[in-house]
């Protein structure tokens, strides 16, 4: 009995894990410099800590070996080793996790290589068959102890590299809250009244816009550069869809000349952020009315060298079906790694609640990673899609209900 192998089938080995640990460990700190004050104040560093980490650093691999099963398939042999076919068994075992990790290197490497396949969900093991039932039970136990050895192996590189990161994330975070503790200080010992609106009271039109610089990541798919938002700049940008919002909520009489449609609601969406960022050059940055992008036109979009960084789609609840029409809509545009977005959901129903959780379950049962848990979940929610055209490339999609009553 033998292992069935092709050369260009090797899991593992192919690019350095530590590499990719070592620019997380140089970038994820910067997170807590960018992390909003008020964020900062309202909660403690070890659950800010928690979220960057989470959002910035590679989550290990999770191998179910125990959700392990076979199927057998006839493959066709080449003229010159004989011709004819062969039966092979195909072991899958399933995962989760990212799946260039399972063709990463760590820095302890096992003792062998491994060959198989990948999908987005499974590692494919194949045999051949032909001998004893014992002997192809021995092959597979073997190969399967040898996967389970790599990937305990990058696990251990992720699980130290993870730790390493929060220390230093810690300790931005205490440091810019001491620095912050003093400034509050400080203004304290002034003669003259400092007030600040709440957000939720307020609507900032800022005299100078903030500048908004998309970062360049990894080379896409297609061989060309991506961009995307920062964290930061991504949290304004929805802070600033959600007051705007929740003016409207307030003002239901003013709302009703403003919002009478979808078109209607986007362009006053695209006013708002073009009153409050601008490109770090100067030019507009947010296009305004529709645009070409993918499968349709979007409402809001930021772009950057012709690369998509932020896409945002304004829809009134017409139920679960439409609402799910919308999300593929959103997931049929041309998006791209770290792509930030947003659907601004407009809610005229009686029952708004209903409406928010059943919107809730439609993007769920996408998503593919668990939902950010909200502090005000009426107020939002944040999800992970993968993009349909790259199951690697993550979405952060973020929901904002909008409940938007008929004035007596």
């Amino acid at each position: 009995m033998q292992f069935y192998r092709e050369e260009k089938k090797q899991l593992f080995g192919k690019h350095d894990l530590q590499q990719r640990l070592d620019e997380d460990i140089k970038e994820t700190p910067q997170a807590a410099d960018k992390m909003p004050s008020e964020k900062l104040a309202a909660h403690s560093n070890e659950m800010l800590a928690q979220e960057i980490v989470a959002e910035h650093v590679l989550s290990p691999l999770n191998l179910d070996t125990g959700g392990l099963y076979a199927r057998q398939r006839e493959i066709q042999i080449a003229e010159c080793q004989g011709g004819g076919t062969v039966v092979v068994l195909d072991v899958h075992i399933p995962f989760q996790g990212h799946t260039a990790l399972l063709h990463s290197a760590p820095r302890n490497r096992p003792r062998a290589a491994v060959y198989g396949e990948t999908t987005e969900s499974e590692v494919v093991l194949t045999f051949l068959t032909g001998q004893s039932p014992e002997r192809l039970k021995q092959d597979i136990d073997g190969q399967v102890t040898l996967v389970r050895e790599w990937v305990a192996a990058i696990n251990s590189d992720i699980a130290v590299a993870t730790r390493q990161i929060k220390e230093v994330v810690l300790s931005r975070l205490a440091r810019r809250r001491r620095r912050l503790s003093q400034s509050g200080a400080l203004l304290a010992a002034l003669d003259i009244p400092i007030k600040k609106v709440p957000p939720t009271e307020a609507l900032e039109i800022p005299i100078i816009r903030r500048p908004v610089a998309p970062q360049k990541v990894a080379h896409g798919s297609a061989g060309q550069d991506e961009w995307r938002l920062s964290r930061t700049v991504y949290e304004q940008i929805v802070d600033t869809i959600i007051r705007f919002a929740h003016a409207l909520e307030r003002r239901p009489l003013s709302a009703q000349g403003l919002i009478p449609d979808e078109p209607t609601l986007r362009d006053w969406m695209n006013f708002m952020l073009n009153a409050n960022y601008e490109h770090e050059s100067g030019e507009e940055i947010f296009v305004a009315g529709e645009a070409i992008n993918g499968k349709g036109k979007t409402d809001i979009l930021v772009r950057h060298q012709g690369r998509n960084a932020f896409i945002g789609e304004c829809k009134f609840w017409k139920g679960e079906e439409e609402f799910n029409k919308a999300i593929d809509q959103l997931l049929g545009y041309l998006v791209w790694r770290d792509t930030k977005a947003a659907i601004i959901l407009f809610i005229k129903n009686k029952n708004a609640s209903a409406v928010i959780e059943t919107a809730d379950a439609c993007i769920r049962r996408r998503q593919c990673k668990p939902a950010t848990l909200s502090d005000q979940p009426a107020r939002r929610r944040d999800y992970t899609l993968a993009s349909p055209h790259d199951a690697d490339q993550m979405i952060s999609l973020a929901l904002i209900p909008v409940v938007v009553t008929t004035p007596a």
